[in-house]
């Protein structure tokens, strides 16, 4: 399995991770970031099947999902997305407790939006993945939202 650089708190170290590890990684940074800001986050860990993350907040009791993808942005294309069959589950799954999709690479930046804000956007080159075989949805990376524009920060 291909390498991926692994996420330190708020900085980058350039140590080589599998995919999942550099996964779990990004889940447990954005959970602490999410944590830091007041929310209650349970960490789906393993036993998840589609979110990542299951969060509250405290003050309104809200509860919602999150979904985490710790990728760096295309570099020809200033954009960044995932699998369109994952794109179409979370979706559904948006049906039943709202979702989070976030974002966050080696800038350490955590970024997204809501799934029923991103819709699928055209023009953005090449949509086939060859190596998974797939249809793939991008979102340009400058319209896309830091975490503390898409939730109040409780700590302040």
């Amino acid at each position: 399995m291909e390498g991926k650089k692994e996420l330190d708190g708020k900085s980058m170290a350039t140590i080589q991770k599998s995919i999942e590890q550099k996964g779990i990684e990004g889940e447990q940074y954005v959970s602490r970031e999410l944590r830091d800001m007041g929310y209650f986050v349970v960490n789906k860990g393993q036993q998840k099947k589609s979110e990542d993350l299951e969060c509250e907040n405290p003050e309104t009791k809200e509860e919602f999902y999150v979904q985490v993808k710790y990728k760096e942005p295309r570099k020809h294309y200033p954009d960044t997305g995932f699998e369109k069959w994952r794109y179409e589950n979370y979706l559904k799954l948006n049906e039943k407790l709202k979702l989070l999709v976030l974002f966050t690479d080696n800038s350490g930046a955590i970024y997204g939006d809501w799934i029923d804000n991103l819709s699928i956007e055209k023009g953005h080159g090449n949509t086939w993945n060859s190596e998974e075989n797939c249809e793939m949805v991008y979102w340009w990376v400058k319209n896309l939202k830091d975490l503390r524009e898409l939730l109040p920060n409780l700590n302040l």
